[in-house]
């Protein structure tokens, strides 16, 4: 689950509007909302997290705890693998 009062920090931050970083990540501003507000089991895919952190420029040292915080689901154990995963492959490639 991503923590909302975090994120919302950061696109604060960033002087965007959750509209706005909706846009960034080309991704339907609605479902960005009910994604980070955990709205009816709406999670972030792990490439929408790794494109959020990129647009809002969040240090790789925050990134699970914003966006998979304490307290977890255990089905989200594995994404949060895979993210950092992810990250680190996204990283190579640049």
């Amino acid at each position: 689950m991503v923590d909302t009062k975090e994120i919302m920090i950061w696109i604060r931050r960033a002087g965007l509007t959750l509209e706005g970083l909706a846009r960034a990540i080309e991704l339907d501003p609605e479902a960005l909302n009910m994604k980070i507000n955990n709205v009816d089991g709406e999670i972030l895919t792990v490439k929408e997290a790794i494109k959020i952190a990129e647009v809002l420029g969040i240090p790789r040292d925050r990134l699970e705890n914003i966006f998979f915080a304490p307290g977890i689901a255990k089905t989200q154990k594995g994404a949060a693998a895979a993210f950092r995963a992810n990250k680190i492959e996204a990283e190579k490639e640049v």
